[in-house]
């Protein structure tokens, strides 16, 4: 069974009156024996600028069991600070989830905040081993620019890349992906000038770059920061389902 994602959610949500900056998503529904795979972009003024991210669902049995793979947390030139993660849960019997994810601060949370969320599925993953290579990355400005994953991705893997960027002003603005690479989704604050999260993939490649040909497609916004996060999905081994498909004929099943 090939590598298969489907995008199942994007959206930011403006987080007010609440002692922790976290946002749900709306229900969705992977399929079984499913990769879910979270990505996150939050903004606020906090002081000093201590991050906590968290993730959990609904999940009818029980939350599923949530592990971040990736975070950056940068204090920008004034008091806000951006921070990015990715997060991987796998579920078995595939149901109607919702997912709640954000951050939680260990010092003053200054109300409101963002929380830019994008969600993406995977079928025909590698269940014992799902994450190869990854990189995670923090530069100001705009342009250009170029991380590399710390291990060489299969050709079987999806590579899967976000741009957080928290703006400089009032202007909101997506991103240009590489050559090679496909955007997965773009979303930006509600209230512009707050941050913007754009995602993008490539597979059937071994090359270790992870590219954007802009990390800003709106010339007239200026940016504090940007944090920038690549990750390797896996493909399921193939001889292991061969030997497994072989040893179930053997014993008649």
């Amino acid at each position: 069974m090939a590598l298969t994602r489907t995008d199942q959610y994007n959206a930011a949500s403006l987080v007010a009156g609440a002692s922790q900056l976290v946002a749900q998503s709306t229900s969705f529904n992977p399929g079984n024996n499913s990769l879910i795979v979270v990505l996150l972009g939050v903004e606020n003024e906090i002081t000093p600028q201590a991050v906590t991210f968290t993730a959990t669902d609904n999940s009818a049995g029980g939350p599923l069991i949530w592990t971040n793979r990736l975070e950056v947390a940068v204090q920008n030139l004034g008091s806000y600070v951006g921070a990015a993660s990715i997060w991987t849960a796998p579920l078995t019997t595939g149901l109607s989830l919702q997912v709640t994810a954000g951050c939680t601060q260990l010092s003053s949370l200054v109300d409101p905040g963002n929380v830019l969320m994008q969600i993406v599925s995977y079928t025909g993953y590698n269940i014992a081993s799902p994450i190869g290579g990854t990189i995670t990355n923090n530069t100001a400005g705009d342009g250009a620019l170029t991380i590399t994953l710390g291990a060489t991705p299969a050709a079987t893997s999806e590579v899967l890349a976000i741009r957080f960027r928290e703006d400089n002003g009032t202007q909101s603005t997506g991103a240009t992906p590489g050559t090679g690479w496909t955007q997965v989704f773009t979303v930006s604050t509600a209230s512009p000038g707050y941050g913007d999260l754009q995602s993008q993939f490539r597979n059937n490649s071994t090359l270790t770059s992870v590219i954007w040909d802009d990390t800003s497609s709106n010339a007239a916004a200026s940016s504090w920061m940007r944090d920038t996060l690549g990750i390797e999905i896996k493909a399921a081994d193939i001889t292991t389902t061969l030997k497994t498909r072989k040893t179930l004929l053997r014993v008649g099943i």
